[in-house]
């Protein structure tokens, strides 16, 4: 099982100069929805979160349609 946050593009250069307690900007806002994927297959979405002291994900719905596909590959799909 994963969840993905958020996605970012960084240089190589700048990955390896991070440390702690630096911020890398997401595509996402703090209040979005993150897919969940089994297996890697998307799933389900949901919000982050946490349950005594843990980090957690909370599932809002199950995704269906258009939503079972990644970005990626939906763009794919739609290109002439």
């Amino acid at each position: 099982i994963s969840a993905e946050l958020g996605k970012s593009e960084i240089t190589i250069r700048e990955f390896l100069m991070l440390k702690k307690g630096d911020v890398i900007r997401l595509d996402t806002r703090v209040n979005s929805e993150i897919i969940v994927s089994i297996d890697n297959k998307r799933k389900l979405a949901g919000r982050p979160g946490g349950v005594d002291g843990k980090k957690a994900i909370r599932i809002t719905r199950t995704l269906e349609g258009e939503d079972l596909l990644d970005a990626d590959t939906l763009t794919a799909m739609l290109a002439p």
